[in-house]
């Protein structure tokens, strides 16, 4: 048997062997063509897959590996303003300010128009005390959002700490007109008018704030130390303070200091001076007890023992 092919079969093989070529050249070029129109597609996906790959091991808190796969992206990419941003959230989680800094700057070179990245860098300036350059990133990504609520916040925050409490209350006003279902925005303003001394504000703010978010412990405690510390007399109630003092507690499973310091204050309130000073004392003792409170703790507690009541002086 001649197994040969005849020499229609072999036209018919080359000429499908020609058809194949030419198809893989028609694709080569249109590859080609979207390289050139598109170079974020360059060297395949490996960018595409290397960001993804960063975000989901940031999610996983896993910093360094995120880290690789960002700096992978800027290798292929040096102008890619995203991963410059990433990165830069990812060194801020790490603790690294300065390099969150440098990937941040970066970032609003290759991108000003970004209010995300204008919004991230404050919140480093913030973090190394820089606030007159937190504010101008806080406004501008309100200039360039003017619906970013979260700036509004952070930036009536740096107001706050600096004590200008009237701009700080237009922020946080600002931030709760655009998004009056966040407990946080509440709050803050609470504590901002208890600040100011508007302590009938600061209340409805608080207990606003605990309808949004009613296992909010930090709510409950800022009700219960106002209750409880209020220069005021009119605006104390001692038995109020200690029930939103002890529910707070068993929201941190009692393992928060500042809300067993705040249930303290509460039974002094109340005359309890005894369980002031030993809820008081329980607080000295805890590990988590941040080093700067302690001394305010421990004059509280010779309050407690001397059957006095603490008392904010504003």
């Amino acid at each position: 048997m001649n197994n040969a092919p005849n020499a229609g079969s072999r036209s018919r093989s080359i000429g499908g062997f020609a058809a194949a070529i030419l198809a893989v050249g028609v694709i080569a070029g249109v590859i080609a063509l979207e390289l050139l129109l598109f170079p974020s597609l360059r060297f395949w996906n490996k960018p595409v897959d290397e960001f993804q790959q960063g975000i989901e091991a940031y999610r996983k808190l896993d910093y360094d590996g995120a880290i690789r796969h960002f700096s992978a992206v800027i290798a292929v990419q040096p102008k890619n303003d995203s991963a410059f941003n990433w990165r830069g959230m990812v060194y801020r989680s790490k603790g690294d300010n300065d390099q969150a800094l440098a990937d941040f700057d970066t970032a609003v070179r290759l991108n000003p128009s970004s209010a995300g990245i204008h919004y991230n860098r404050g919140i480093v300036h913030v973090a190394k005390r820089d606030f007159v350059a937190a504010l101008a990133d806080y406004s501008d990504a309100i200039r360039i959002n003017p619906a970013y609520a979260m700036a509004y916040n952070n930036r009536a925050n740096v107001y706050q700490g600096k004590g200008d409490i009237d701009q700080a209350l237009a922020d946080y006003g600002a931030a709760v007109r655009i998004d009056p279902t966040n407990a946080l925005f509440v709050a803050n303003r609470g504590f901002a008018y208890r600040t100011q001394g508007d302590f009938a504000r600061a209340i409805e703010d608080y207990e606003g704030a605990l309808r949004l978010a009613p296992d909010e412990p930090d709510a409950f405690n800022s009700l219960a130390w106002l209750w409880s510390t209020c220069p005021q007399a009119a605006f104390r109630d001692g038995k109020r303070a200690i029930e939103y003092a002890t529910k707070g507690c068993e929201l941190t499973k009692w393992k928060n200091p500042a809300l067993i310091d705040t249930l303290a204050a509460a039974y002094a309130e109340s005359e309890a001076f005894e369980e002031a000073a030993r809820w008081q004392a329980y607080c000295l003792g805890m590990p988590n007890l941040p080093a700067n409170d302690g001394v305010g703790a421990r004059e509280r507690l010779a309050l407690y023992q001397a059957g006095k009541p603490y008392r904010e002086e504003k």
